[in-house]
This record gives structure tokens, sequence and C-alpha cells, in this order.
């Protein structure tokens, strides 16, 4: 499986100093989140139709911020056609399928989410249970908001990732993992689930 992770260091035979310690802290991310299928893919997903579609709908939707484990506004919505596009956009090797039920959420500033894994979500066209999350990032941030993917609940942080515009993040609902404090401005993301396809023999 192919682990896409930003800022992963300096050309081989290159680096020294303290470029080759951010080589080996980048080289040793990349294997920890090979190991548990976490994916940070960029460029799937240009200022285009898609994230111009999401941005002019989700201000019309209800807010809710009654989550005890986060400090955001969310807002839920169901679309088939979204999913579909966000489907198509994911590498086909990885037989995944986002499911039409999403929220964005939104991070004001100060706003955070505690450590804590997915639960799954059920999906009627197959009659199975979602396996993975996505979080599609709407907007960069500097300033804290990083996503950090953590060994185990309360464990170590085996990499932290910043928000960038375009790129989606998927893990299994199992991987732990908590949002940092935002610092510089808000940070917007939308929340989905995916669910592994089935491959049946012709």
């Amino acid at each position: 499986m192919i682990v896409a992770m930003q800022n992963v260091g300096v050309a081989a035979g290159v680096a020294t100093g303290a470029e080759g310690s951010a080589e080996a802290n980048a080289a040793s991310e990349t294997a920890a989140l090979a190991a548990r299928n976490v994916l940070y893919l960029h460029g799937l997903f240009e200022s285009g139709t898609l994230l111009q579609q999401l941005e002019e709908m989700r201000p019309g939707l209800p807010g809710d911020r009654t989550s005890q484990n986060m400090t955001a506004i969310r807002r839920r919505f169901h679309d088939k056609e979204i999913a579909a596009l966000i489907s198509a956009a994911l590498p086909p090797s990885l037989g995944l399928r986002a499911l039409p039920d999403m929220r964005f959420i939104e991070y004001p500033l100060g706003g955070y989410i505690a450590p804590h894994v997915d639960g799954p979500s059920f999906d009627e066209a197959s009659a199975s249970l979602s396996t993975h999350t996505f979080l599609l990032y709407l907007c960069d941030t500097k300033e804290g908001g990083a996503t950090h993917i953590l060994s185990e609940m309360h464990g170590d942080t085996l990499a932290s990732l910043q928000p960038v515009t375009g790129s989606i993040l998927l893990f299994p609902h199992a991987t732990a993992h908590w949002g940092d404090v935002v610092g510089d401005e808000p940070k917007v993301l939308l929340r989905g689930d995916l669910v592994k396809e089935t491959r049946h023999e012709s």
C-alpha cells in the first residue's frame, strides 16, 4: 500500500545534520503509518468543482455543537453524488467507497477534538459496516490544527499531519487520533466513512 506523506524529507544521499534527522523522522513516520494502513493523499482534489460545491453548500446546513469530545460545529448531510465523486477520486487499488452520510466539521480558534477512535456506520447498499474514516481538508492551517495519529488511545504520537486544502486522510476506524488546538484561523474539513468493496470473481 502506498502511503503519501507531506514533507517526507530530502533526497537520499544528500541530507546531512538536521536534514538527515528530518529525513529519518519522516521515514519512521511513513513506516508507522503504513503498518496501520493510514494514508495522507495529496493532489486528488484540486481547487475546482467538488471543493467549490462543498463550500457553497456548507453555510446553509444546520449546525450542531453538542459533541462532548470536541469544540466544533458539525453540519450533517446526505448526498450520493458527492460520495460518488469522492469514491471516484480515490486510488482504485484501495477498494474503498465513500458513504453518502457525511458531515462538515468546523473548528473555531481554540477548537480541538480529544483522543478517540471512530465507530462504524451501516451501509445499506452492501448491508455491511464501514471500515475506514476519511477527512477531506477544506482549508490550510499553519498554526495548530494538526491531526495526530496515535499508537493507541493516549499512547505515543506516530505522526502529526497538518491540514492542506484538498488533501484527504484515510485510516481504519480503530485508529486512535486527535485534533490539535486551532491557533491561527478556523479549521474546516469534511468527515465521512468508507466501506471496503467486495470483489466477486467472474
